[in-house]
């Protein structure tokens, strides 16, 4: 048995461990998309490379090899994810008793780029009110992408959220935007649930944007 057929179980357990009825695909995309891209995209990464080799052949150097190649151009944080969801396939064969030695084990985790700092993620605050003027100068009827920006500087809204809005979701007596869904703009699918329960909200906005 191959590692990529293996590899399957990464995007099962994903599944299983997230409550989703059997192994149904879809329960996942509309609740817990973003999990189940990660390990889909980690089963993806080994399929390519190992295409059908079978799990008992590859040895902690061909490992060693496939981690150094998808770690070029990649961060380290990148690589150790990738690590973490093969390694917990791995131990799972070898429960199995289809392999006995874990080849994911004492391997070094390579990468050429570093992971972004934290204040580098995110405006500062006089950054954020350079942006917040110069959005204010930009506003236009003929255009909505000034006003989405700034709806999302001064109300924190992911994209998704963002994109999710409708007519609807905006109380203009009260300065309230009510955030319920949000718009799957990765892969058009169209509207579907927040990321968790507790990202259902009403936030106020301030009068001069309303």
């Amino acid at each position: 048995m191959s590692l990529a057929i293996w590899t399957n179980h990464l995007v099962r357990g994903a599944l299983g461990a997230l409550g989703a009825p059997g192994f149904a695909v879809r329960g996942a995309f509309t609740k817990h998309i973003n999990t189940y891209n990660r390990y889909s995209n980690s089963s993806e990464r080994v399929k390519e490379y190992f295409k059908d080799k079978p799990i008992q052949k590859i040895t902690r150097a061909d490992y060693q090899l496939f981690l150094n190649e998808y770690g070029k151009g990649k961060s380290k944080e990148t690589v150790r994810k990738l690590n973490t969801h093969i390694r917990a396939c791995v131990r799972d064969a070898i429960d199995e008793g289809y392999i006995t030695i874990d080849f994911t084990r004492k391997v070094e985790l390579n990468a050429t780029h570093n992971a972004k700092k934290s204040e580098d993620k995110h405006l500062n605050y006089n950054e954020s009110v350079k942006l917040y003027n110069e959005l204010f100068k930009r506003l236009s009827p003929s255009t909505s992408t000034y006003h989405l920006i700034l709806l999302g500087l001064v109300s924190g809204l992911r994209f998704g959220e963002l994109t999710g809005l409708t007519i609807d979701c905006f109380d203009f007596k009260k300065n309230q935007i009510k955030v319920y869904r949000a718009w799957d703009y990765k892969r058009g699918t169209g509207f579907g649930p927040l990321k968790n329960e507790q990202s259902e909200r009403k936030i106020s906005i301030d009068e001069s944007i309303s």
